[in-house]
């Protein structure tokens, strides 16, 4: 009576855990009614879901937009490394000479179209009274005017400064994009971990799926095969915002090597020469690590459909040994029996299939 008891009262407890949490719980050789046990797998379910959302969000919309970013930064480098040896105009077919590139300012050598074409706001003189007080006269020049001579005066001792600056002005840019590019890379290493955990887990998942058909209900199961078929896609996202990247180093060095650096002096050449040597130290995205990623998860489905064929196998070997016995020698109430144990071994093909 009292073992009785102690099994109504374990069924009782498992179907109120069951209510509270819409969880199909199954674990070979274990009590599912135990409420620690069932508290520690639902823990690790929460974790796992919360991984996985977390990281496939990343994937799919955060790194992306980060690539995006930083190629069409480089895509504006290229097009200001292309200008290299050459002048510089506008639109209008005005001669400028940039002072930020990565602000994209820049000073005309005509005062009125400065006023009309350069991003910087001119400062306004400032009015001075004469001493009658009754006039004024603006007799401050603005900071245009001031830069445009400072530009001709330097430019007249020295022809070749234009273009050392405007390099340095370019390997300033190069430096900021640098900078950018380590902490995309910094916070790809960071989660490197984490994918290669959600990874293992979620396939882990999905072979003991196929081990076990009647461990989770089709709709669960399929919502596995999904969660991993995700993380697939995000690795591929992830696989293709890599090259993206890697394809803004060849730029650079290309636009840089097929512009008129030749005609430059040999102390801006050098200069130039520490600009594709920057690129160089570009960081690149590891390739291997991606690939790897991907080739894991592949081997993964690879293991989880062998384990499929084999249970497939073992039920044809149970139906094949017992058609093979010596059944027909029994009586019909055996023969009955034997029939139901083909009908469950028929259900377990039917659920691997499925």
């Amino acid at each position: 009576m009292d073992v009785m008891c102690e099994n109504r009262l374990c069924i009782d407890q498992q179907q109120k855990l069951q209510e509270c949490v819409d969880i199909p719980l199954y674990i070979p050789r274990a009590d599912p009614s135990e409420p620690c046990l069932y508290a520690c797998v639902y823990c690790a379910l929460m974790y796992v879901a919360f991984l996985f959302y977390v990281i496939i969000s990343m994937s799919l919309m955060y790194f992306p937009c980060c690539a995006y970013i930083v190629k069409c930064y480089t895509d504006v480098l290229a097009d200001f490394a292309s200008r290299i040896g050459g002048q510089h105009f506008t639109a209008d077919g005005h001669l400028i000479y940039y002072t930020n590139l990565f602000n994209n300012t820049f000073i005309v050598s005509k005062r009125d179209s400065a006023m009309e074409e350069a991003d910087m706001d001119p400062v306004k003189p400032n009015s001075v009274k004469s001493a009658e007080g009754s006039q004024e006269s603006n007799c401050v020049p603005s900071s245009i005017q001031i830069n445009m001579e400072n530009v001709n005066s330097v430019q007249s001792v020295d022809p070749d400064c234009t273009d050392y600056f405007y390099v340095k002005q370019v390997i300033l840019f190069q430096k900021k994009l640098i900078s950018i590019r380590e902490k995309i890379d910094a916070l790809f290493a960071q989660n490197f971990r984490v994918r290669i955990l959600i990874g293992i887990l979620l396939v882990i998942v999905s072979v003991l799926a196929s081990l076990f058909p009647g461990s989770m209900p089709p709709v669960n199961r399929a919502q596995t095969i999904l969660e991993v078929l995700a993380l697939l896609v995000g690795y591929m996202v992830m696989f293709h915002c890599a090259e993206t990247l890697a394809a803004c180093n060849d730029t650079l060095r290309t636009t840089a090597w097929c512009s008129q650096w030749y005609q430059c002096s040999n102390h801006t050449k050098k200069i130039l020469g520490f600009f594709l040597r920057m690129n160089q130290k570009l960081p690149p995205v590891n390739r291997a690590q991606t690939i790897l990623e991907v080739l894991a998860l592949l081997v993964g489905y690879m293991v989880m459909f062998h384990c499929a064929e084999k249970l497939a196998a073992c039920n044809d070997t149970l139906r094949t040994t017992a058609w093979c016995s010596q059944w027909y020698q029994c009586s019909n109430h055996t023969k009955r029996i034997l029939g139901f144990f083909l009908r469950m071994n028929q259900k377990l093909i039917d659920e691997t299939n499925r």
